[in-house]
């Protein structure tokens, strides 16, 4: 009877993990997909460049950067994410209605760590959702200590120079603790 039970353990275990792989493996090629497409758009450009190619480009994004963002001048949270992850899908909705609030003083930008893999390896994510979060200077933000309590604060220095190199939190940070942030970032801004 034991072996039984094992055996029909083992093909349920097997059967599953061949439908996460397929899962995955779908996934994963409607992302590559999706960056062939927008890297055609840009080589048609670079190749011609007439007006239909022009028109074309504008409607396709500007690569991501940290540099971009930055030279906005306004204070920063970016939200790592991943599509199908129910921390994720608790955070967006906060993070829209800050969106909303505060729509021409901050950039809230969410980043799909698996569409903007490029971009997403630049930071130090550990779990999704992760947020970083950066005053308008362009450097990070330091949250106070009742703050970093609040909001699961993680602070990354650089380990030669004590420097401050990312700040953000790991998992869903609850609306008020957001607001908090955004307020104290825009105290700093000029």
């Amino acid at each position: 009877m034991k072996k039984k039970i094992i055996l029909v353990f083992s093909v349920l275990v097997l059967v599953f993990g061949i439908f996460v792989f397929k899962k995955f493996s779908t996934n994963n090629k409607m992302d590559k997909n999706e960056n062939l497409s927008s890297n055609t758009i840009t080589e048609k450009k670079s190749s011609n460049g007439n007006k239909e190619d022009t028109k074309k480009e504008s409607n396709s994004k500007e690569e991501l950067t940290l540099e971009n963002l930055k030279s906005q001048k306004k204070p920063i949270i970016l939200d790592f994410s991943q599509n199908g992850w129910h921390a994720c899908a608790v955070q967006h909705p906060v993070l829209e209605k800050l969106r909303e609030e505060y729509k021409d003083k901050v950039i809230i930008k969410t980043v799909d760590i698996r569409k903007e893999q490029k971009f997403a390896s630049e930071f130090p994510i550990r779990v999704t959702p992760t947020l970083f979060y950066y005053n308008a200077d362009g450097t990070p933000f330091k949250a106070s200590e009742d703050l970093a309590k609040k909001i699961n604060y993680v602070a990354y220095q650089d380990k030669k120079t004590d420097e401050l190199k990312f700040g953000g939190s790991e998992s869903v940070v609850e609306y008020e603790g957001l607001k908090e942030i955004i307020e104290e970032m825009l105290k700093n801004v000029k």
